[in-house]
């Protein structure tokens, strides 16, 4: 994950996105996308980047399966050590 990381820190420094100070909650749908950027966060998280705060999922309960990737966000967010909403 360095080199993405290091290329999405630079990203972020040049468009001033986010600083140190910068608080983040994360939507997480359960799909490979956002769960990488999850895990990239949190990353640039840990090395005082950003601040990601918890993860957001909205079920719109619109697929049979909407539950299950509910209950996976959950699992994810409790994983990376975050609060899940």
């Amino acid at each position: 994950m360095s080199e993405v990381a290091d290329r999405v820190r630079r990203t972020i420094k040049r468009y001033r996105v986010a600083t140190a100070d910068t608080r983040l909650v994360v939507a997480l749908s359960g799909g490979s996308d956002s769960v990488a950027l999850a895990e990239l966060l949190c990353h640039l998280d840990g090395t005082h980047q950003l601040h990601v705060i918890g993860f957001a999922h909205f079920n719109h309960r619109l697929r049979e399966r909407a539950s299950d990737d509910e209950r996976f966000c959950g699992e994810i967010a409790v994983r990376l050590g975050r609060p899940f909403a």
